[in-house]
């Protein structure tokens, strides 16, 4: 009884050799690592969509406004010349005055949310770079473990067979 308890055990252990040397591959570790990236990519990809479609809502709000308030100094600077009163003339001023530093502020956050619209393209040209890396990655990968996988395959199922046999006995 002892004998086959040790046989069988001496046989388990071949099969765990192999599949811990499976486990262990560097083929093995690479396609992982490939499909962990591969399946958070789209995750990814989602967030900087909703990113760029905020950042693309704000910049046109803020160039739309940028552009209203031109409109509206365009007009009182047109209406400056006709006004005789010099205190009328000095509140429309002030007035344009007010105007130019909005203007100058709306200028100043379109520019920094081009710069972040800029930043996501860039970041979204990397995720589809690494991407098509990691695809290539996957595949080679995956192949050479599988094949790997293959090369054992005959061991593996000759050491099951003969734990299931021991197993009756």
């Amino acid at each position: 009884m002892i004998q086959a308890i040790i046989k069988y055990q001496t046989e388990d252990a071949k099969l765990k050799e192999i599949e811990k040397m499976l486990s262990a591959s560097e083929e093995r570790k690479k396609a992982i690592s490939a499909k962990r990236y591969l399946d958070g990519v789209e995750e990814n990809v989602n967030k900087l969509d909703a990113r760029a479609e905020t950042l693309m809502l704000a910049y046109e709000k803020a160039i739309g406004e940028q552009k209203t308030l031109e409109e509206q100094q365009s007009a009182i600077v047109d209406s400056l010349v006709s006004i005789a009163d010099e205190n009328q003339a000095s509140y429309l001023i002030k007035k344009v005055d007010g105007l130019i530093a909005k203007i100058k502020e709306l200028s100043q956050t379109a520019s920094k949310i081009s710069d972040e619209i800029q930043a996501v393209l860039k970041e979204y040209n990397t995720i589809k770079t690494t991407t098509k890396v990691a695809q290539e990655q996957f595949k080679e990968f995956g192949k050479k473990y599988n094949d790997l996988k293959d090369s054992v395959k005959g061991q593996k199922e000759q050491i099951e067979s003969q734990l299931e046999k021991l197993k009756k006995d």
